[in-house]
């Protein structure tokens, strides 16, 4: 039994003579080519490189060798009038390979319930235990959380061209700078706010604070004047007195 580490070392060259053969081949020996590269078993990238050596490519052919290169198997289910037809293992093997991209997506486990979804199937573990049996996963089955517990991947699907890297790189960047000047505005509006209520307040106690002195001034006032005029009518008293004394004590 060949190894893990040496099934995707072989991996790597398997698609090299079906891209020898392809070169300059007419469109009838490409699409038997094509056919064989989509069926073989231990074959899971490269495809994108065979599409490179094809001279003049048909439609069909181009748009299947991106769908196995990078899509999904609902790709394949939603444009299958701009696709070659695909057997039972070629449907299988795009199956495989849309495994493979869910697990960058799911990381440590990958529930049976989002494969089912992606494939549009109920029984998912035949798959997933072809491919660590292939040695393109490692990990366990678990029925009991329906789940798999991967450990890694051992084989990667294929890369985009550099142009179209760049281009997500490009988009996620510009994106990556809208947001945030989105949060700075957001940040200069929240501190215009914090701003503005902090003078409100500051107003409001000053206002508080003067009320509060003119109220005091007031009820000063007007304890000085009720004072004043307690004061006036004990004068007026006493002097009333001292005459009303004298006229007592002191007859003419």
């Amino acid at each position: 039994m060949v190894s893990p580490i040496e099934r995707k070392t072989n991996l790597s060259t398997l698609i090299q003579p079906f891209m020898e053969a392809a070169k300059g081949a007419p469109e009838a020996s490409v699409r038997a080519i094509v056919s064989k590269v989509l069926s073989h078993s231990d074959l899971f990238a490269g495809y994108n490189e065979l599409l490179q050596v094809i001279e003049n490519p048909s439609d069909d052919i181009r748009n299947t060798l991106r769908l196995f290169s990078f899509g999904v198997w609902k790709d394949y289910v939603q444009n299958q009038t701009q696709l070659l037809s695909l057997n039972d293992s070629q449907a299988y093997k795009l199956k495989q390979l849309t495994v493979l991209s869910l697990l960058p997506h799911n990381k440590v486990s990958l529930p049976y319930s989002i494969v089912r979804e992606a494939l549009e199937m109920e029984d998912v573990e035949p798959i997933l235990i072809s491919l660590m049996y292939a040695g393109a996963i490692g990990g366990q089955l678990c029925q009991k959380t329906q789940a798999l517990y991967w450990t890694d991947c051992r084989l990667s699907r294929d890369v985009p061209d550099v142009n179209s890297l760049l281009g997500q790189v490009r988009y996620w960047r510009a994106m990556t700078a809208k947001a945030q000047e989105a949060l700075a505005q957001q940040a200069n509006y929240f501190e215009d706010v914090k701003e503005q209520d902090k003078q409100y307040w500051k107003h409001y106690e000053l206002s508080s604070s003067m009320t509060s002195t003119d109220t005091l001034l007031e009820v000063a006032a007007s304890g000085l004047a009720s004072h004043g005029a307690a004061y006036l009518r004990r004068q007026k008293r006493s002097r009333g007195g001292l005459t009303n004394t004298g006229s007592s004590h002191f007859q003419v």
